[in-house]
């Protein structure tokens, strides 16, 4: 249940993270934060508006989960405040470090910087629902992938998720899955090796479709 209660956090985060970079953009009150300079000036002109750098609203908002949870880390009192209103989103290995959200941000605003915006929201897609597909297919399966904790099925899971929604984004039918492909792989490499998978996802996804579109 615990497990669930976080998927279900993850995916209405990550969703509104989409919605709000996407139609920010498209209303004209943010701009993309992956543009040169010199366009992003043209296009605060010819907007008539004063809109505010994606990247910068998203790194500050980077920066309050870290003040966050350095504070929980840091001082007993609002440890014991976040596990009272938080404890079905901390996992018991969070206790002692930063909880997925720290990594949640950098990634999607990485994916963002190095990316135009229909890709960097569809890094953070992979990252909200392909990955609580595989987290689902790893509660349910039951062949290990090597000695980490993942099973093969979450990593079909993953990939199944993350070709369909690149394909109803619009990517090739090849593209799409290419880049569920490195995604999905990725995803486990980073379990073996300890990197977060929610820094990494997104600019897997990133690097992965911009590589198949080149291809």
């Amino acid at each position: 249940f615990v497990e669930f209660q976080r998927k279900s956090f993850h995916m209405i985060g990550g969703c509104l993270i989409c919605s709000s970079y996407h139609w920010g953009i498209k209303s004209g009150f943010l701009l993309p934060a992956f543009q040169p300079v010199g366009e992003a000036v043209v296009a605060a002109a010819s907007s008539g508006r004063s809109p505010m750098d994606a990247g910068v609203c998203f790194l500050g908002g980077c920066l309050m989960t870290w003040l966050v949870e350095a504070s929980r880390l840091m001082v007993p009192s609002v440890q014991r405040w976040y596990l009272g209103k938080f404890k079905g989103l901390i996992r018991q290995k969070e206790l002692a470090k930063a909880a997925g959200i720290a990594y949640f941000l950098p990634g999607a605003l990485v994916a963002m910087m190095s990316a135009p915006s229909n890709f960097a929201v569809l890094g953070v897609l992979f990252l909200s629902i392909g990955d609580a597909a595989a987290s689902i297919g790893t509660a349910a399966g039951r062949i290990p992938v090597g000695s980490s904790s993942r099973k093969v099925e979450g990593s079909i899971g993953c990939f199944a998720v993350c070709t369909a929604l690149g394909y109803i984004a619009g990517l090739p039918r090849g593209v799409a899955a290419r880049t569920s492909a490195l995604v999905s792989i990725g995803e486990v490499l980073a379990e073996v090796i300890g990197l977060d998978d929610n820094f990494v996802i997104p600019m897997l996804t990133v690097l992965g479709a911009r590589l198949a579109m080149n291809a």
